[in-house]
């Protein structure tokens, strides 16, 4: 079955009705029990459940409305037995020819599951779950004008898990224009009992397959502890987790809050954080004119695959263009008995380009900058098999063609603890102590670089003023 809940309506269906200049200052909670139905085989089936601080589906127009702080959205499940959730501090979703404008949500946002029967998607997010639904919708639909100031939080063993500090999920045709997750929106994930499969997690957009997006900025912090992706990735951004799309233009993107990854997180296949972006997946993406400032710091003790974290993109993992860039936070990798199996990348403006071993695009980084400092202090004590890269703009540079152009750094690329490189076959770095160990490269500018048979990759015009050690 299907559930609607909202704080002034459960659902606004059609495109005609509207919502406006109404708020809602209690507490909403689902437990999802109602969705619980019995097919004629008597076996429980799973159900939908929208839920909203002002309403739990939008077809037609919410604008001019707010929640109160002190409050609650919720929507907790003992059993797992929702398949889909659409949670949201006004709306848990907006659906074609839907508007969600001048709203702004004050209330803590909060989902918490554990491992469902079936394959199961949240869509988490401070003002909405969902632009379009789950699916790629042929109509427009749009949020403008709206805020996030509450703490949107996910503790789930769910499959698929969108978080957002404004909005989880924007479909292509949608149109996400001045939206802001403010400074008490915090974005925050781990897991339930065991763990989730793929998270998108972003202080404003978690997965975005949309390129009308512009005048967008978090000043959250955005924080995963002990988070297990028991088959899958967890992508991390300051403003976008999964970039799906592209951001042309000056757009006025920007990133202030601070990215942590601590405690046990582990991913089968990688961790990627990026200041503004986690992931970059589309073919042909592009991405200009964007900037952060918050810092990208991991804290984690097991990793059984790879960790990519960049200034600006944490890992590009297709054909894509960079360019015009700005980082000026922090990239830090901190600890002291860390348990690594693959790869730890870190770079002024990207971690890792066509870094996975199945990757081989051409990607190209030009005209940007990085100013912060890029760093790794840990021992090996503990370490079992692991390679450490940092660079001051790119830390792996990999893919046929790939390149970096007309780059600055000035930050510092520092690491401390390292053992000797030395590469394998492929010209990859491998381990080289007795214990498994780990190897280490670093470069002010690239920390390491491999292109295909007959396609290199190449670093022109660059330069580097930063101290590198």
């Amino acid at each position: 079955g299907t559930v609607y809940l909202g704080g002034i309506a459960g659902c606004i269906a059609a495109a005609g009705g509207q919502i406006s200049y109404s708020h809602f200052s209690g507490s909403l909670a689902s437990s999802g029990r109602s969705l619980e139905t019995v097919n004629e085989n008597n076996a429980v089936t799973a159900g939908i459940n929208y839920v909203g601080g002002i309403t739990g589906l939008v077809g037609g127009t919410v604008e001019n409305c707010y929640t109160a702080a002190s409050q609650s959205v919720s929507a907790e499940y003992e059993t797992a037995y929702v398949q889909t959730t659409f949670l949201g501090g006004i709306a848990g979703s907006v659906k074609s020819d839907g508007i969600l404008a001048d709203s702004h949500n004050n209330a803590s946002v909060s989902f918490s599951s554990p491992k469902p029967t079936t394959s199961a998607t949240a869509y988490v997010g401070g003002v909405a779950g969902a632009l379009g639904g789950a699916n790629n919708n042929t109509k427009a639909v749009s949020m403008n004008g709206c805020e996030n100031n509450g703490s949107v939080q996910s503790k789930s063993d769910y499959h698929n898990v969108n978080l957002g500090g404004v909005v989880a999920h924007a479909v292509k045709v949608a149109v996400v224009d001045n939206c802001h997750n403010r400074v008490n929106g915090t974005v925050r994930a781990t897991k339930h009992t065991n763990g989730l499969e793929y998270i998108y997690m972003g202080g404003v957009i978690g997965r975005s397959l949309t390129s009308n997006i512009s005048n967008l900025s978090n000043a959250a912090a955005v924080e995963i502890e002990n988070l297990v992706s028991t088959r899958g990735a967890l992508n991390i951004g300051g403003c976008v987790g999964m970039l799906d799309s592209s951001i042309e233009g000056n757009n006025t993107i920007l990133n202030s809050g601070n990215i942590t990854a601590k405690g046990e997180c582990s991913a089968t296949s990688y961790i990627a954080q990026g200041g503004v972006v986690g992931t970059m997946f589309v073919a042909d993406g592009k991405l200009s004119y964007v900037k952060n400032t918050g810092w990208v710091t991991d804290e984690i003790s097991i990793i059984h695959k790879h960790v990519f974290s960049g200034g600006v993109v944490g890992l590009v993992r297709n054909t894509a263009t960079i360019d015009n860039v700005t980082n000026e936070g922090r990239i830090h990798f901190a600890n002291s008995s860390v348990q690594m199996h693959e790869n730890v990348a870190l770079g002024g403006v990207v971690g890792g380009i066509s870094a996975l071993s199945d990757n081989n695009f051409a990607v190209t980084v030009s005209n940007s900058t990085n100013s912060g400092e890029v760093s790794r202090i840990a021992s090996t004590a503990g370490i079992q098999k692991s390679a450490m890269v940092c660079g001051g703009i790119v830390g792996i540079l990999k893919g046929a063609g790939s390149s970096v152009e007309n780059c600055t750094n000035s930050g510092l690329v520092k690491m401390e603890g390292q053992n000797s490189t030395r590469l394998d076959a492929e010209n990859d770095p491998i381990t080289t102590n007795a214990n498994g160990g780990s190897c280490h490269t670093a470069g002010g500018i690239v920390g390491f670089a491999r292109g295909a048979s007959g396609t290199p990759v190449t670093i022109s015009g660059c330069t580097n003023t930063g101290e590198c050690y």
